[in-house]
């Protein structure tokens, strides 16, 4: 494969993050729109309920599964305030079908599609509450999330994603980056080397998803001595139940223990001793990956910095979680069982065919013609 150049003309990567943030504001995680209402602005009935809720699940889900909870419910409301005033003022008011209807019908006329994948979360979401609180809006919700149409996809899997290949030179790139010098020190840093360093880390952050495709969620929360420490010589990762999307497997806790990739042991001293030092808040912070600020990547931080390397490098759009969707359908085509990819991505073998397979959707109807074809010519 040719190695890879960038395009002429190229975006920084502040450009590429208010581009990203301003893209698509309602279907952010982390960045609120301007209808939002926060939880202390809701009608008193509101939010003692709410309340209740969190009390009810604190245990049971992680923290950071509750912000966002918290902040998809706020946007609903917000909606329901500010958008299309509702008088709601009862908790059981904000699951009735006719409003969770306004609410999906605004969002696809928002983005001019059929109906958002997100929309489709945010009513599984209120179905799990109704549920969890015994709501007599639980069965309405149910049947109204049968009847919704397959999400419209805001951008094409089968041909927008990069390849393995193509990530693992990008992050090659960001590595040999990142051990140029710079020339001069900007002005906008008391710490010299930060932006080689920040390079060299989105380098490292890239080969770890390509070899271990966790999802954003745990790279990003990952510590030294916590989750990435040295046993017996050799650097090793482990993620517990506390720190999975997934805590309960067959009844037991599960628990995401990979090797840390041997080829990978080399960046990571360099950058445990060399670059990490050079951001905010190093000496200071357990968590192995951090902003320009010194603080825990968010998802939509994370996004934009990845994001920005494959913009730069490839003039590729790339999502976190796409390494995912990349690692199993690439390895189910090299022939490897499901029940491998399922174990690499701490996933089920049935999650890995129905929801990652789908990017090679198109081909499997000629492979299916071309099997047949074989199977007759036998006779």
């Amino acid at each position: 494969m040719p190695a890879i150049s960038r395009p002429a003309q190229t975006q920084t990567l502040g450009q590429i993050r208010h581009e990203s943030r301003q893209r698509n504001p309602h279907r952010s995680r982390f960045i609120q729109p301007s209808y939002w209402l926060p939880v202390a602005e809701w009608p008193a009935a509101l939010r003692a309920r709410w309340e209740i809720y969190e009390r009810e699940v604190e245990f049971q889900i992680r923290p950071i599964t509750l912000k966002e909870r918290r902040g998809t419910l706020q946007r609903y409301v917000g909606f329901l305030t500010h958008i299309q005033p509702t008088p709601i003022q009862q908790w059981e008011e904000l699951f009735e079908v006719t409003h969770v209807d306004r609410y999906v019908r605004w969002q696809a006329k928002t983005h001019e599609v059929r109906i958002l994948a997100w929309s489709i979360h945010f009513v599984d979401l209120l179905h799990t509450i109704a549920r969890h609180q015994q709501l007599p809006q639980a069965g309405p919700l149910r049947d109204y999330r049968r009847k919704l149409p397959a999400a419209t996809p805001l951008r094409d899997k089968q041909y927008q994603m990069p390849t393995l290949p193509e990530l693992e030179q990008v992050a090659n790139h960001l590595l040999q980056d990142g051990r140029i010098q710079p020339q001069r020190y900007y002005p906008w840093t008391h710490h010299p080397g930060l932006r080689s360093a920040m390079r060299f880390q989105r380098g490292l952050m890239l080969k770890l998803l390509i070899r271990i495709p966790m999802r954003s969620r745990t790279l990003r929360e990952m510590q030294f001595d916590r989750h990435l420490f040295k046993a017996d010589g050799r650097w090793r990762l482990l993620f517990g139940p506390e720190d999975l999307k997934i805590a309960r497997r067959r009844g037991r806790p599960n628990k995401f223990d990979p090797d840390w990739p041997e080829d990978l042991v080399a960046p990571l001293e360099t950058f445990r001793t060399t670059y990490r030092p050079r951001f905010p808040n190093a000496d200071r912070s357990a968590v192995v990956f951090l902003t320009q600020t010194g603080n825990p990547f968010n998802g939509d931080e994370l996004h934009a910095a990845l994001d920005g390397a494959c913009l730069q490098y490839l003039g590729k759009r790339f999502y976190p979680h796409w390494i995912r969707t990349i690692y199993a359908t690439t390895m189910l085509e090299q022939g490897v069982p499901v029940e491998t990819v399922a174990a690499a991505l701490n996933d089920t073998p049935r999650t890995i065919y129905y929801a990652y397979y789908e990017t090679r959707a198109h081909q499997h109807y000629g492979k299916a013609q071309d099997a047949l074809q074989q199977i007759l010519r036998q006779r």
